[in-house]
């Protein structure tokens, strides 16, 4: 069942095109935004609290995110094609920063969110740094087995190594030592014990920090990149300046909150650019400081 998971998805991917998976992907955002009044309301109430947005504002970004949303999680059937496709469609900003970034001896631990296309990022980045870094993408596990091997298949067109989250930490930590891109989504709920809280758009979040930890003891670049929607069809590979963990000061702790933060801020001021892209349906919030930390956080931050 697992072969016949992985070869259609292959299959599939590499015969649809860009069209039929953009009018699919937003086809079926419209019809969650109609289907799935709790994650609506969820949308719409955070936009509104989180970027000051009027009623009518908040309601036509949350729209529209559905149906970005939708079509990212449908753009991993293009991975297969994303060599031949993807590079005259995508516009690189500083494209000789960015070679000059991935062309030397570091490892680099790539940042990235929920936010336009990132379901297209690692291949964009994989067509474009010819460098010879392995390259690695930790994800999650779904918990339907059949889905998971149709994912990893897919992400994995594009000479791309899934790791799982869950057993992420020697298998990417050993591929840094060795100057390989290892690239996280930094913009998820996560459990207390793996969290550093931060604000994030005004409100306490659970910012993972495992990327950060990673980060400091392999002492890599801490690149954030992401892949945001143009007009006509078109993708911008949008990427912010490394961070250098070496050049960090304080202990150990310190140089992990310092990347954790550099990270949160830079996701929080795309989503602030592009609010119509990122993924407001997921629970962002969820996981909230308890008791000796929650005191602290709040005596540190001041958030609500």
């Amino acid at each position: 069942m697992f072969d016949f998971a992985s070869e259609s998805a292959l299959f599939i991917g590499s015969r649809i095109g860009f069209s039929t998976v953009r009018r699919c992907g937003r086809g079926l955002g419209t019809l969650l935004w109609h289907i799935l009044p709790d994650r609506r309301k969820l949308a719409v109430e955070s936009i509104q609290k989180r970027l000051g947005a009027g009623r009518r504002q908040a309601e036509a970004i949350a729209r529209e995110s559905f149906k970005s949303n939708c079509q990212s999680f449908a753009e991993i059937l293009l991975n297969p094609r994303l060599k031949d496709s993807l590079p005259p469609l995508t516009d690189i900003d500083d494209a000789e920063q960015l070679a000059r970034v991935l062309a030397l001896p570091r490892p680099i631990v790539g940042i990235t969110a929920h936010l336009g296309a990132w379901e297209m990022l690692t291949g964009c980045l994989s067509q474009h740094a010819h460098c010879g870094k392995e390259q690695l993408v930790v994800t999650r596990r779904q918990k339907n087995m059949f889905f998971q091997k149709a994912i990893v298949a897919l992400r994995s067109a594009n000479n791309l190594r899934i790791v799982d989250h869950r057993n992420a930490a020697r298998p990417v930590l050993k591929a840094l030592k060795n100057n390989a891109i290892a690239c996280f989504l930094a913009d998820h709920n996560c459990s207390e014990a793996e969290a550093l809280f931060l604000p994030f758009l005004g409100k306490t979040a659970a910012v993972n920090r495992g990327p950060a930890i990673l980060a400091v003891r392999a002492k890599a670049l801490v690149l954030p990149a992401f892949m945001i929607r143009a007009p006509n069809g078109r993708f911008r590979f949008h990427h912010l300046p490394p961070l250098d963990t070496t050049e960090l000061e304080g202990t150990a702790d310190e140089r992990v909150e310092a990347v954790t933060r550099y990270y949160n801020s830079a996701i929080e001021s795309m989503v602030k650019k592009y609010p119509e892209q990122w993924f407001w349906m997921h629970k962002r919030w969820k996981t909230q400081p308890s008791g000796s930390r929650r005191v602290q956080t709040e005596k540190n931050q001041g958030t609500e």
